[in-house]
């Protein structure tokens, strides 16, 4: 009956926030990037809530238990596009009020249909698989947590995130992270003490008793290690759900905060992620299925009372990933292909609705894939940021400081790179030769863009420069 009590009361705050956020709603602005007006609380927590959802707090677990140290890359590779982002695309993107990428590689290569259909398309996938995974992890925490069965728990916290999505917009989103980020960092902090408590801390954690290849990062091998570095990397780098908060940021300062902020805490949760994975290989647990691995410690190094706190913990995790994404995939329906290519003189209140319609939508389509058995919710991330890393870096790096850069080769690189890393992510015969898509991906669109634009003349890369050129007029 507790974790009823614990369930509900979490629902009660979400929709409590939701009618709040939604009086706030007027124009499309305000769905999309909160007006930009949140201040450095709501950034700060809102970014890390958007990288850590059960991807991070179910299966990292799961990827320290197999892999050890490993696991640490892959969040490095998130701290460091924090970092980037920080220092050298902030400024440039909030000076230009960029909310999404499609609206970059617009001020870029000017307006293409083809330019914003493809890569619109990439980041409505990436960021529905992120509904997708936190949907599937929805309903294991509700199954844990409640008892009920896993398609049932998925519904329920679907249905609830996609209403509460719809209603408020990024305010919702952005303030609900707060509350949900107060949550994750209590559970978090409560399992690793007890853990540590309970196995002496770092004392059998350790090469000696484990095994070297543990702590070297070397599993499952190199080149699984730089692949999954790279996708977090540069999928990061561009991830659109960083750059709306910064524009949704009162000012550059609190966007930087934010920034470094983000960048710490998924950095120290690749640590937790591995101390306790391997806590949980250390204690001689044998599991069949990695993402078992959180469970298996909290079952048994966790007091009764304190279970339903951490399971509701990863449940916030998992509300604050879907919303952000939901939001930010609607957006690019909404702004990028409903306003950009099919409507440009549609009205901002029809603009709003579109997001509306998309969320929906989207958010529906995402609980019916859902409803299928998934393994290793890491997967379905690692998967989902390869098409970036082949389809959007090149044409963003190349496009905004090499002037020869074309139109036509960006049309063609993002459909060829982003199609290339999902081929070698997800056709087994082809994954073995890199690991993983990132390396062919990467490796792919930086020659399609490079030897298009060289054999094409319609140039218009330089964005940064033409840029500065301007501020300087001005």
């Amino acid at each position: 009956m507790s974790n009823w009590i614990y369930f509900l009361g979490f629902i009660a705050v979400t929709a409590l926030v939701g009618m709040k956020a939604s009086k706030k709603i007027v124009t499309s602005d305000d769905y999309i990037s909160a007006g930009g007006s949140l201040g450095p609380i709501a950034i700060s927590c809102t970014l890390i809530a958007t990288w850590l959802g059960t991807g991070s707090l179910i299966g990292f677990v799961g990827t320290g238990y197999s892999y050890g140290v490993t696991v640490i890359a892959f969040t490095a590779g998130s701290a460091l596009s924090a970092l980037v982002i920080c220092l050298v695309f902030s400024r440039w993107t909030k000076k230009m009020n960029i909310a999404t990428i499609p609206q970059w590689l617009d001020y870029i290569y000017g307006d293409n249909k083809y330019i914003k259909g493809f890569s619109s398309l990439c980041y409505i996938f990436m960021y529905c698989s992120w509904t997708l995974g936190c949907a599937t992890g929805c309903g294991i925490m509700c199954h844990n947590l409640l008892g009920i069965p896993l398609w049932l728990g998925s519904v329920i916290c679907s249905a609830i995130f996609i209403i509460f999505t719809v209603t408020g917009g990024l305010y919702a989103v952005a303030w609900m992270d707060v509350f949900q980020q107060v949550l994750m960092t209590v559970g978090m902090l409560f399992l690793v003490s007890f853990v540590g408590t309970k196995t002496g801390w770092f004392s059998g954690v350790t090469s000696a008793s484990l095994g070297s290849e543990y702590f070297s990062f070397s599993l499952p091998n190199r080149a699984y290690v730089i692949s999954i570095t790279l996708t977090y990397f540069c999928g990061h780098l561009f991830g659109q759900t960083y750059y709306q908060r910064i524009a949704a940021s009162r000012d550059l300062k609190t966007a930087r905060i934010g920034l470094l902020c983000g960048g710490v805490a998924v950095l120290l949760v690749g640590i937790y992620c591995f101390f306790v994975g391997m806590s949980v290989r250390a204690a001689g647990a044998s599991l069949t299925a990695t993402d078992d691995t959180v469970f298996w410690a909290i079952n048994s190094w966790l007091p009764g009372w304190m279970t339903p706190v951490y399971l509701i913990a990863i449940l916030a995790a998992a509300f604050s990933t879907a919303d952000s994404a939901l939001n930010s995939a609607s957006s690019n329906v909404a702004r990028d292909i409903y306003k950009n290519i099919f409507k440009p003189e549609a009205r901002d209140g029809e603009v709003v609705k579109a997001a509306k319609i998309a969320t929906v939508v989207l958010g529906l389509i995402c609980l019916a894939l859902s409803l299928r058995p998934v393994t290793m919710l890491v997967n379905i991330f690692k998967g989902a940021q390869v098409c970036i890393v082949g389809g959007i870096f090149w044409p963003i790096i190349l496009g905004m400081y090499w002037k020869k850069a074309t139109v036509q080769a960006a049309v063609i690189t993002i459909p060829v790179g982003a199609l290339t890393g999902i081929a070698f992510e997800f056709i087994p015969s082809l994954k073995v030769y890199f690991s993983g898509g990132a390396i062919p991906a990467c490796i792919v669109g930086c020659l399609c863009m490079i030897i298009v634009s060289l054999a094409t003349k319609s140039t218009c890369g330089g964005a940064y420069y033409r840029n500065d050129a301007a501020a300087e007029k001005a």
